[in-house]
């Protein structure tokens, strides 16, 4: 197992960064030290002067109090635990469709594993001066020579999960709709569950990963590149949804060229459940008057010509309306498709 070799490893670490008590002290002290020729070797056990190893157990927590783990790994080491030493796991089934297989060994970029290696060469870069190394057994090629080998080409069904959620996946537009309709997504209850049944681990890595979606949208918008054309855009964040999954325009600036574009980077959600009420059917948020129980927030409307729900807000006129202004809408998630937390998954220290 990975996180126990980093355990052993960091036990090694902590005991060779102890440089106060055990390295320099103990130097200073084998400096300064008079030892008679005649005393005997099992005498110097005895001598306080000398560190040893029973006291360097009995002052454990206070060498965790003096080495901030965090700091020479680079990373937050206990967020790093709760991802990792998960109470969820993913199955380790191969991909049994031929089709879905022939179509995904064109994509040689594919690889579940990338957040481990990643992390096995932050900790081997630290450890490598003092000649420790993380054992890999889990047999993942760090250099990725693995992917010359075609049969290595073919993935477990969870290292989709890793796939469909990279917003440098390459993968084609029909290709993402294709394993979203065979597997479904993580993060929302529509669709098939395959990956939520099965990869609660992987889907629970993302999910630590992921924006939350922004809670606007804009009507009939298929791609983000296409934000900029509408005309009252004023750099505001959106979301779209897209091939089944969701997506944030987030804004970002060529500096070689100046001009900014909007790329699509995968959301949850979490901002997109519906209110509680029904504005009523056949009817709009506009519809909502003093007479009904509660606020026009409180509501929200189904609109059957595209199966979308949307929350009603209150424009600056405190109107009741769908938009909050021109080509803007606030779209929400109804009851039947409910968002999937992965917050069981952590393991509490």
């Amino acid at each position: 197992m990975l996180i126990i070799n980093i355990l052993l490893i960091l036990l090694f670490f902590i005991i060779l960064l102890y440089e106060v008590n055990i390295i320099e002290g103990q130097e200073e002290l084998l400096a300064n030290q008079e030892i008679p020729d005649n005393q005997e070797t099992d005498n110097n056990q005895d001598n306080n002067n000398f560190y040893n190893y029973s006291n360097l157990l009995s002052d454990y927590h206070n060498i965790l109090s003096k080495i901030d783990i965090s700091k020479y790994l680079g990373f937050d080491i206990k967020n790093f635990m709760e991802k990792y030493n998960s109470r969820c796991s993913d199955t380790d089934e191969l991909i049994e469709d031929k089709l879905l297989n022939s179509k995904l060994e064109k994509n040689l970029n594919i690889n579940m594993e990338t957040d481990i290696i990643t992390v096995e060469n932050n900790v081997n870069n630290i450890l490598g001066y003092f000649n420790i190394q993380i054992e890999n057994n889990d047999e993942l090629s760090i250099n990725n020579d693995n992917l010359n080998n075609n049969d290595d080409n073919i993935p477990k069904l969870c290292s989709l999960v890793n796939t469909i959620y990279d917003k440098n996946n390459n993968l084609s537009p029909l290709l993402t709709s294709d394993i979203l309709n065979k597997y479904g997504g993580c993060f929302t209850t529509e669709g098939e569950n395959k990956f939520r049944n099965d990869c609660k681990q992987s889907c629970h890595l993302q999910e630590e990963t992921l924006e939350t979606c922004s809670e606007f949208t804009v009507e009939d918008l298929k791609n983000c590149s296409e934000y900029p054309k509408i005309p009252s855009h004023q750099n505001n964040p959106i979301h779209i949804k897209k091939n089944g999954l969701y997506y944030n325009c987030s804004l970002v600036l060529d500096n070689n060229t100046l001009k900014s574009t909007y790329i699509e980077k995968p959301c949850i959600p979490k901002n997109n459940t519906c209110n509680e009420k029904p504005i009523g059917a056949g009817k709009t948020c506009e519809n909502f008057n003093a007479s009904m129980e509660g606020d026009c927030e409180d509501y929200y409307m189904y609109i059957r010509e595209n199966n979308t729900y949307l929350n009603c807000i209150k424009d600056r006129d405190y109107n009741c309306k769908k938009n909050i202004k021109e080509y803007y809408n606030k779209p929400c998630l109804n009851k039947d498709i409910n968002i999937v937390n992965y917050d069981y998954c952590k393991f509490n220290y």
